[in-house]
């Protein structure tokens, strides 16, 4: 991945999640949902081939300590119920794309007191499913989550999100 991708991808991103933080008043904690949602329909409706994918993610906290968005099969803290994020391809690259990390780290102190592994990054944007401090594994299974919690947002606001996102990644993108 260039340089010149990973930073229009960071400023699209951080597009979006301003955003939200404008159109909803406050940092919107528990929102992978509609990040990943988005994301991957405002990169799409951009002419790219994005996805919105929903399953497991797995953090390590500062003490190394596995904190598990999802089910109880995979070892560690449970903290929540699965994760929503967006993988993007871009030739022959898929790369993730999950803005939502800052706000995890948020609820995670707020709600937990956990603090998580300081290379941890507040927007991840990788080729790899994996690192020292994350892992995501998708699972089809718990979409349903993620589209119902998405469908209890206003569609308008759903709508001007994903513009933002097309807008953004038109003009950092297709230039």
């Amino acid at each position: 991945m260039t340089t010149n991708l990973r930073n229009a991808l960071t400023l699209i991103c951080t597009e979006l999640t301003n955003s939200i933080e404008l159109k909803f008043q406050r940092q919107p904690l528990g929102c992978c949902y509609l990040i990943g949602h988005c994301l991957a329909e405002g990169l799409t409706n951009a002419g790219f081939f994005a996805e919105e994918i929903t399953g497991h993610l797995i953090l390590k906290d500062k003490f190394n300590k596995s904190l598990v968005y999802g089910n109880a099969k995979f070892k560690g803290k449970l903290v929540g119920y699965y994760h929503t994020w967006c993988t993007l391809k871009y030739g022959e690259e898929t790369i993730v794309i999950d803005p939502s990390l800052r706000y995890s780290k948020i609820a995670l102190k707020t709600l937990f007191g956990i603090k998580l592994d300081v290379n941890l990054p507040d927007i991840l944007i990788s080729n790899d499913l994996q690192g020292n401090s994350y892992r995501y594994i998708q699972d089809e299974k718990l979409t349903i989550k993620s589209k119902e919690f998405l469908r209890t947002v206003n569609m308008e606001a759903i709508k001007q999100l994903t513009g933002c996102v097309t807008n953004s990644t038109v003009k950092l993108l297709r230039n």
